[in-house]
């Protein structure tokens, strides 16, 4: 997650950093959730924008694939009401290719696909995937 404190060259005030936060857990009984958080924040202005899925994962060899069954996604503005809202988020199905890899900070779960490349996620010892290597065709970007 990227932060960064707005500074306004008038008053010389800062904001609230904002950012994303990406999480995936998986679950024993072959579900995951996804949970997404992007904040925004100027002045006094605040948005949050959540996206939460729930449904199956399967995997197969370096081939990971999200069937999302529930999906919702939320909007909050401190300023503009109308802009609070609630809906179903998409519904389709996400592949990747996924590997598993261990630098200086410990073990991280990485995604390659569309939308999603090179990103890199801590793994969290819940249900874990019996993957101790890194696929000799990973991409080398991630």
């Amino acid at each position: 997650m990227y932060r960064q404190p707005f500074s306004g060259q008038q008053t010389g005030s800062y904001s609230a950093p904002g950012g994303t936060h990406v999480q995936y857990r998986f679950l024993p009984n072959g579900r995951y959730e996804y949970a997404a958080l992007t904040t925004q924040s100027r002045y006094s202005r605040s948005t949050k924008f959540m996206t939460y899925k729930t449904g199956t994962v399967a995997y197969q060899g370096d081939i990971l694939t999200f069937v999302p069954e529930t999906s919702k996604i939320t909007s909050e503005d401190s300023c503009v009401a109308r802009n609070n809202c609630q809906e179903p988020a998409g519904m389709n199905r996400e592949t990747y290719r996924w590997g598993v890899e261990r630098d200086e900070y410990g073990v991280k779960m990485c995604l390659a696909g569309e939308g999603v490349n090179g990103c890199a996620y801590k793994r969290q010892p819940i249900a874990p995937l019996q993957r101790s290597t890194r696929n000799s065709n990973w991409p080398a970007t991630v």
